[in-house]
């Protein structure tokens, strides 16, 4: 019985070979340790960073291609939630970043005023003050 197939039979409450898995979305420090490389894939504050500097293709690639890698890496997920592993929406290919002068370690200020820092808790970038 392959995904699609346990899925169904479970939603249509059919015998199945085994418990259909899914969960949310795997955080990158977990996904770069299945792929044994660092990867942008839900790693919010990176990506935001990588954004700014004008990296926008290599953080599509590397959400696209690492969920690929890392579902077909472990092998036994059945529903795989594609809007949650993503750290955010993506700018379209043009984009051109206004990137934020960096003011601190973990602090930046962009051409509006808007202060924007980096918390390790959640692993992502705020605005923090908006002018």
């Amino acid at each position: 019985m392959n995904s699609k197939e346990r899925v169904i039979a479970a939603l249509e409450h059919s015998p199945v070979d085994r418990l259909p898995l899914g969960f949310f979305a795997v955080d990158h420090d977990t996904v770069s340790k299945v792929l044994g490389r660092e990867t942008y894939l839900r790693a919010k504050a990176k990506s935001q960073i990588a954004l700014w500097e004008g990296l926008r293709d290599e953080v599509a690639q590397s959400w696209r291609q690492d969920a690929i890698e890392f579902y077909r890496k472990i092998d036994l997920i059945d529903i795989i939630p594609v809007h949650a592993m993503a750290s955010s929406v993506l700018p379209p290919a043009d984009y051109e970043p206004q990137k934020p002068e960096q003011i601190a370690e973990d602090t930046w200020s962009d051409s509006a005023g808007r202060i924007y820092r980096y918390s390790s808790q959640p692993e992502d970038i705020t605005c923090i003050e908006d002018t």
